[in-house]
């Protein structure tokens, strides 16, 4: 069996990763796995990644990190108002109208930010 060389092909293409948005920049990566884990209520990951968003400002910058700062504001604002909603459908309670309206609101918001 032929020894591999440790070095040789350790920088992979995006072909060999099979993602077409590996060329993004880190902060929109960190951003996409903040939404992901804000949404499914994993608060402590969530945390991490805020502060690493933060990290990555002191890296790339105000004018590329800040957008992406302001998108996990945004998101955070609509995720709370999704489990708002949800809350008040589940309990039958008055408000779940309003709710809703607020909820497509804060969409609205994060998709146009």
């Amino acid at each position: 069996m032929a020894e591999i060389d440790p070095i040789e092909g350790a920088d992979p293409t995006p072909a060999d990763l099979g993602d077409a948005s590996y060329g993004r920049r880190l902060s929109d990566k960190v951003l996409a796995a903040f939404n992901h884990a804000y949404a499914q209520g994993r608060a402590e990951v969530a945390d991490l990644l805020l502060q690493s968003l933060n990290q990555c400002r002191q890296i790339e910058g105000e004018a590329r990190t800040g957008a992406a700062l302001e998108k996990a504001r945004l998101w955070m604002l609509f995720v709370q108002a999704r489990d708002r909603y949800a809350e008040l459908r589940k309990k039958g309670g008055a408000g779940a109208a309003e709710a809703a309206r607020l909820m497509t609101e804060a969409y609205r918001r994060w998709a146009d930010g």
